[in-house]
């Protein structure tokens, strides 16, 4: 028995290891594209290093991607296809809307990103914003969408007014203040 129990112990713990370190960098699944949120362009010229993502080729990107690209946002001119450390990032701006796109390194969809200002903004968002927000300037808006929010987008707003600076989580038509600052006077 102590020699049954022994090898059971000893096989779970490898087993235990192994699917807590394949969830340990899943931290916030709903936003796969997290370090971007606030940077509309994050490429350096190509002398530069650190950059964030590196330019490349079409040939570098895979097909996939490429061939979903071009069927989802057909009105799309001159991508900069970019490739990140999960897959391929396809940056682009049309109707004063920058919008980044993911995919992993298999072509599928990850997510998308859309920058804009308040008149851009879905009216019924800013709706939700202004009830409480009436006398706040809408200074951003980040619309994203992931393969986990099945067409319903999450917006993150940033407001302020004269002395406070606040960025807004909107969801399903549920708001909550993200951040909050006050200003220095």
């Amino acid at each position: 028995m102590k020699k049954y129990l022994f090898a059971l112990v000893a096989g779970l713990i490898p087993a235990l290891a192994t699917t807590t370190q394949a969830y340990a960098q899943n931290v916030n699944k709903n936003f796969p594209f997290e370090n971007e949120l606030a940077v509309v362009s994050s490429n350096k010229p190509s002398g530069e290093t650190g950059a964030a993502t590196a330019t490349v080729e079409l040939a570098g990107i895979n097909t996939k991607a490429i061939k979903s690209f071009t069927k989802n946002y057909a009105g799309a001119t001159k991508p900069d296809w970019s490739t990140t450390v999960d897959g391929f990032r396809a940056k682009f701006t049309g109707n004063g809307i920058t919008q980044l796109v993911y995919y992993n390194k298999r072509g599928n969809w990850l997510g998308s990103l859309k920058n804009y200002s308040e008149a851009q903004l879905n009216k019924n968002v800013r709706d939700i914003i202004k009830r409480v927000y009436y006398d706040f300037n809408i200074l951003l808006v980040q619309e994203i969408e992931t393969t986990d929010s099945h067409g319903t987008p999450t917006y993150i707003v940033h407001i302020e007014d004269a002395d406070n600076y606040k960025m807004l989580i909107i969801s399903d038509g549920d708001m909550q203040v993200h951040e909050e600052f006050k200003k220095q006077k």
